[in-house]
Order: structure tokens, then sequence, then C-alpha cells
């Protein structure tokens, strides 16, 4: 797959046809749009809080955030390793599922 620069109009149309760029389109733009609605939103808790109880929340937030940045640890990447080789794929799609549903009910019960 040789990825080159769309020069006209049918070159982009085509570009975006691709489902790995479109795909990868929508995660950019979900990515930005999530961080810019963060923003807005601390900038309103701001005005209508203390600092003591922003930072309190800001502390908790970044806390459940690390829990489930390292519960998810390497997940990814195993099940796309072993899930080609696997016979039974929708058992380890399953089970994966209820791991992180589970360390999702983990983290709320923390936080």
């Amino acid at each position: 797959m040789k990825i080159t620069i769309p020069k006209n109009r049918s070159e982009l149309k085509q570009h975006l046809n691709d489902p790995l760029f479109k795909n990868s389109y929508f995660i950019m733009l979900t990515s930005a749009s999530i961080s810019i609605f963060g923003f807005i939103f601390w900038i309103i808790v701001a005005r209508f809080y203390t600092p003591h109880d922003v930072g309190l929340a800001t502390a908790i937030f970044s806390m459940a955030q690390l829990i489930g940045v390292f519960s998810g640890l390497g997940l990814g990447f195993g099940l796309i390793r072993y899930l080609a080789k696997r016979e039974d794929k929708q058992e380890m799609i399953n089970s994966c599922l209820t791991f992180f549903k589970g360390k999702k009910g983990e983290k709320l019960f923390l936080s």
C-alpha cells in the first residue's frame, strides 16, 4: 500500500473511501473533540467551585484514568496477537469484554 497525499478531488474521494484512513480520521476527530470538551468542562467547573474542590476532583479523575490504563495494559496487544491463532474466537472476545466490564466497575467503585 503506497500512501500519497491526494492532489485532486477524485484522489481525495478515493483516499476517504478507504476504511483505514476514514476510521483513522474519525479517531483523530473524536480525540480532538474530547480534549476540547474536557477543557471547556474544567473552565466551567473552575468558575463554580473553589480551587481546593477543583484540585481534588482533578486528582480523583487522574487516579481513575491511571487505574484504567494499568488495568488494560497489554490486553489489546495480546488480543490482537492471540486471537488469530485461537479456534474459538468468540470465547476469547467474550472473556476480554467481561474482564474490561469488571475493571470498569472496579474503577467506579474505587472512585
